[in-house]
């Protein structure tokens, strides 16, 4: 069995039967944990499909993280 490439993401089944798909996005600078988001679905065929848009946004730089700055600030 060989593995999937680097930064491709995951796909799972899930206990409940949904299936989950989930993506490193890169490094919080302050804690230095992985940011991951996840994406359901009812089949892995939607997953695969959502995952893979994901990655397309991921690599164009459409996903920003929302910070923690406020109006006042």
């Amino acid at each position: 069995m060989s593995r999937s490439a680097k930064n491709a993401g995951s796909i799972r089944k899930r206990p409940d039967g949904r299936w989950e798909a989930r993506i490193t996005l890169g490094r919080d600078p302050g804690t230095g944990k992985q940011v991951q988001r996840s994406v359901y679905g009812s089949s892995q065929s939607e997953v695969r499909k959502k995952l893979l848009e994901l990655t397309q946004d991921r690599d164009d730089g459409k996903i920003v993280e929302p910070n923690k700055i406020t109006l006042g600030e």
